[in-house]
């Protein structure tokens, strides 16, 4: 049957998606399946509609953080550099790609914070929106809970965490410990956490938050203000 459809013509060129889908050729692929025909009728009608929502919506919440800034805080020539539109370009990538609300508002905050002027080198402003690009909202949170409930501490300060503790807490909201560790395992590999080494543990010091890990939740997850040791 595949053998008999229409190849599309390589010639032709669209100039959106909805446009590819409603080709004739494309359009017949899309028929045979249901798997198929549910891609074009999601891709072809709301996707752009979502994307460009996706947009807006991160447009916003940059703004939110940035329209009280003083001008002058604004690293305009970083923003006006190659380096500085390449990140960007990141950026509008990482939030199209994940469009959850939690993922939104971070990127939004790491953006304004990496557009002011601040001691962070080029080369750490791109690898923090590298970093915030790889991960996912639940390790957002973990990494979120980790330092809160670190800098909560008034007594036996530390800067441990425990993943027996921790997948009690997340079992309740339906995430079981399976996924847990494999979140975990993604922060460490960034460089945010580090797992004890220890041969005897306590139960909540089974992983450390790195000072990387902490800085990078600064830019995160708090708009950088006046005072700030990065600034």
């Amino acid at each position: 049957m595949n053998s008999q459809l229409t190849k599309h013509n390589p010639t032709i060129k669209f100039n959106s998606l909805g446009a590819f889908f409603a080709s004739p050729a494309i359009n017949a692929l899309c028929q045979l399946n249901l798997i198929s025909s549910a891609i074009s009728s999601y891709i072809g009608g709301t996707y752009v509609n979502e994307q460009y929502e996706t947009l807006e919506d991160f447009l916003h919440r940059l703004n939110d953080k940035v329209q009280y800034l003083q001008r002058e805080k604004i690293d305009k020539v970083f923003l006006d550099s190659k380096e500085g539109r390449r990140v960007i370009g990141k950026v509008f990538r990482s939030v199209l790609r994940d469009n959850r609300t939690e993922k939104i508002q971070a990127m939004a905050t790491l953006t304004a914070n990496v557009y002011i002027k601040s001691k962070l080198t080029i080369d750490e402003k791109e690898l923090y929106v590298d970093i915030l690009d790889e991960l996912n909202s639940l390790q957002l949170s973990i990494l979120q809970k980790a330092v809160l409930d670190m800098r909560e501490r008034t007594v036996n300060k530390h800067r441990g965490f425990g993943l027996e503790l921790l997948a009690k807490d997340y079992e309740q909201k339906g995430i079981y410990k399976a996924l847990l560790l494999q979140s975990i395992r993604t922060l460490e590999s960034s460089g945010l956490i580090n797992k004890n080494s220890a041969t005897i543990q306590e139960t909540d010091k089974t992983h450390f938050i790195t000072d990387f890990g902490e800085q990078f939740f600064d830019f995160v997850f708090e708009q950088l203000k006046e005072g700030s040791p990065y600034l």
